[in-house]
């Protein structure tokens, strides 16, 4: 029997090649784009996963509730990790990961910047990562100790052992290199893995007033703690005794503080949190993935259905035949869904050529950081589930038509093919058809919206210069002996020193008070030097640039924007000048002047408070202000130059205006996505009209041959056969609008500057999307309208 089915099964595939065809080629590009999508949710929920005692490490957060906001944070107290092992039983282990240091290295010679973070010495009983040279269990025991990542340690030592050398940190002292980890670019990991110093170190720092002191302070939650619980201990005891000990230990007025317990594998995806280092991945992408994936699949399928359910007249004989020689409905209903299954499965296996061969390659093409983020690996149990997946959607989107058709009565079937029905007023045709229209409505809006975002990010005032600048990184040279070389070239119209470059970063900020006031505010801080405010062409609205002779050592001057003038309560511009600012560790500055708000921070982000400090030694990255005909020569001349200066890294410069457009490469993915998705699915919506049409000119020939019979003129005839699917298009649009009104009101809320949704965008949306459905209707009934009637009733 199962062979017979078969049989039967490729009689009709071949049989009705073109539709056939129409089927298998949408359902493979659906389900293509849905392997993909797969893999993707599949990356994101592998995070943390190859961590031995995932199940019992917890990450310490923090909901602070005060000033009319409650605030979510990933970090906690430094000190709450010893006093929960110390007082709540319940815990094995516990460990502090906290921010570190950065400056320049030496090591053998070799001068880098450098990065690191603080792990206290459990850090690798928590967490399975493994180290390729070192002993993880003393590796952070020691105070003075640094673990290498790979990469680091083959900067500075190659493939050598690099335990036992020392690293000199500059003002920071000297480190002992104790352990190297293994590669981690592979690894899953929400933590954002540096070089790390062991955290026995860090209470000499505060004591000498190197670091802003952290280890004794409850009140500062910028520090994240790790717990391994017992086996079988609730997380619930270690949340009471959290915040038992938050209210015996944290006095603050302003703010109260609750504590709760984050799993491992809750992290990534999860909330997204303050203070996260590392991938942050919410829930909602998981959904709309899941939801595009699955959008596009059903319209594929949909296309099955429709052309199944019209074709159900021309099978009506053969069921008829069926039945009448002993064939039972479950059998017919069998045989249909087993045809629906085997295009399914026709189409997986073209599905999978598509994936691996095409949407892989152009997936990767997105973003470069694609290839080492997403590791794209099939084995059989991936390949299982995409197999039942195929034959899911083969069983969803045959079942219909094989619960309809395997309904026929024989004697029907039979004798009265005119008046058999197989859905009710064909309404559920007509409804398949609306939704694929609004579907590609929706998808052919969202991409006009999200290019008219990107537009509008790139056309908003940055407040400072981006052209002609080349941006060089220091890499360990020191800025002050760069500068005195380079400005002797005449090209070099000036050169500023930073410590990041504006409008590429988002800062955290440190927080400033009043002298003069009980008032305090987070302000983002740039260190820099003179140059940076004529090199970017800001704008000073009060009091002066830094002046070339001051000296970062006696006094810190800072440069405020308009922003934090207003945020820290001046009475304007010229009433801050002058004026006398503390930071938290105590240290006063003084406002030298103001400057009109510039892009700080990354350009797709709302510009804060800001504020430029003097502090030459801490600038990292050199700009040059050079005429644009000039840029090629002067990196050259930088090439040869670099030579001559203490750095093993290799010289490398960028212009400006690149960077900052680098800082879209988010919204450009999202809307190359989302264009991609349009595109797919406008396809396979017209592949479904082109069936339908054709079939329906197919199946009203004998009316069209004896209307022109009757004298009807051809565009009577074509307006007669259009009207329908005219109308479809229509009712598209109705539910369309509002639903493409809230997707994007959603996608666009994730960005702080976002663009207003304009109308025209969605008429014009509409309008290629009725415009696209009816050309395709418009060929089908043009070419059924100029058929000679002769040639139509001479074989009826």
């Amino acid at each position: 029997m199962l062979k017979n089915y078969l049989h039967v099964t490729f009689r009709n595939i071949t049989k009705n090649k073109g539709y056939s065809f129409i089927i298998i080629f949408g359902l493979a590009l659906s389900l293509s784009l849905s392997l993909l999508i797969t893999q993707m949710i599949y990356n994101f929920t592998r995070f943390d996963r190859f961590h031995e005692n995932k199940d019992r490490i917890y990450r310490l957060v923090t909901t602070r509730t005060g000033e009319n906001r409650a605030e979510d944070f990933a970090t906690a107290p430094f000190p709450m990790a010893s006093a929960l092992t110390d007082s709540v039983p319940g815990i094995e282990s516990s460990t502090v990961w906290s921010w570190g240091l950065s400056g320049n290295a030496i090591g053998r010679g070799k001068v880098f910047p450098f990065y690191t973070r603080f792990a206290g010495e459990d850090f690798f009983r928590l967490f399975s990562y493994k180290l390729k040279h070192g002993d993880p269990a003393v590796a952070l025991q020691q105070p003075n100790s640094i673990v290498l990542t790979s990469e680091i340690a083959f900067l500075y030592f190659g493939e050598d052992n690099p335990v036992g050398e020392i690293l000199q940190f500059g003002q920071w002292g000297d480190y002992t290199v104790t352990g190297v980890l293994e590669d981690t670019s592979r690894l899953k990991t929400h933590i954002d893995l540096r070089s790390m110093i062991s955290l026995s170190t860090l209470p000499s720092l505060e004591k000498r007033g190197m670091l802003t002191p952290r280890s004794e302070n409850w009140k500062n939650i910028s520090s994240f703690v790790y717990v391994m619980l017992e086996p079988g201990v609730s997380p619930q005891r270690i949340e009471d005794g959290a915040n038992r000990l938050a209210a015996e230990r944290i006095q603050d007025q302003k703010f109260a503080y609750h504590f709760w317990l984050q799993p491992l594998t809750g992290i990534v995806p999860g909330p997204d949190l303050q203070n996260s280092a590392g991938d942050v991945i919410p829930w909602a992408v998981i959904y709309v993935l899941l939801a595009v994936a699955l959008l596009v699949v059903l319209s594929a399928a949909f296309n099955y259905t429709n052309l199944s359910t019209a074709q159900a007249l021309s099978r009506a004989r053969e069921v008829g035949i069926r039945k009448v020689i002993g064939a039972r409905r479950y059998q017919i209903f069998l045989q249909f869904i087993g045809e629906s299954v085997t295009m399914a499965l026709l189409a997986f296996i073209l599905a999978f050529v598509f994936y691996r061969a095409i949407l892989i390659p152009l997936f990767f093409r997105l973003h470069d950081i694609f290839r080492t983020y997403f590791y794209f690996t099939e084995n059989w149990t991936t390949l299982g589930y995409f197999l039942l997946f195929a034959v899911g959607t083969g069983i969803a989107a045959g079942i219909i038509p094989a619960i309809h058709i395997s309904r026929f009565q024989p004697v029907q079937a039979m004798r009265n093919l005119p008046g058999l029905r197989v859905v009710s007023r064909i309404s559920l045709r007509k409804g398949l058809i609306v939704f694929q229209s609004a579907l590609s409505v929706i998808f052919i809006i969202s991409t006009l919206v999200a290019v008219d975002q990107l537009n509008y990010i790139r056309k908003a005032d940055p407040g400072m210069r981006t052209e002609g600048l080349i941006t060089v990184s220091l890499e360990g040279v020191d800025y002050g002996i760069f500068k005195q070389k380079v400005i002797q070239d005449a090209r070099v119209r000036g050169i500023a020193g930073t410590e990041y470059l504006p409008g590429t970063s988002g800062q955290g900020g440190l927080v400033l008070k009043r002298s003069d006031a009980p008032l305090e505010r987070r302000v983002v801080i740039i260190d820099s030097d003179a140059g940076f405010i004529p090199v970017f062409g800001l704008q000073i609205v009060a009091g002066s640039n830094f002046p070339d002779t001051a000296s970062s050592s006696k006094e810190t001057l800072v440069i405020l924007n308009e922003t934090a003038v207003k945020e820290l309560e001046f009475g304007g511009p010229q009433d801050a000048v002058g004026r006398s600012l503390l930071m938290k560790d105590g240290q006063r500055i003084r406002v030298a002047g103001v400057v009109k708000d510039f892009a700080h921070s990354s350009i797709t982000r709302d510009q804060g408070a800001a504020a430029l400090r003097f502090l030459p030694e801490q600038c990292r990255v050199a700009v040059l202000h050079v005429e644009t005909a000039e840029i090629k020569g002067v990196a050259a001349s930088l090439q040869q130059m670099w030579g001559s200066f203490e750095s093993a890294a290799p010289f490398e410069y960028a212009l400006f205006a690149d960077q900052i457009e680098e800082e879209l490469g988010g919204m450009k993915v999202m809307m190359k996505s989302i264009r991609f998705v349009s595109i797919l699915t406008v396809i396979i919506s017209c592949l479904g009209f082109l069936g339908i049409a054709d079939y329906s000119s197919r199946i009203r020939r004998k009316e069209i041959g004896i209307r022109k019979v009757c004298g009807a003129g051809e565009w009577n005839l074509v307006k007669l056969l259009s009207r329908n699917f005219m109308g479809m298009l229509a009712l598209a649009v109705a539910p369309a609008i509002p639903l493409t009104w809230w997707f994007n009101g959603v996608l666009l809320s994730l960005h702080d500057k976002r663009v207003g949704m304009r109308a025209e965008l969605f008429i014009l949306g509409a309008c290629l999307v009725m415009i696209l459905g009816m050309g395709i209707v418009l060929s089908q009934t043009i070419r059924a309208a100029r058929t000679d009637p002769a040639d139509i009733l001479r074989h009826e």
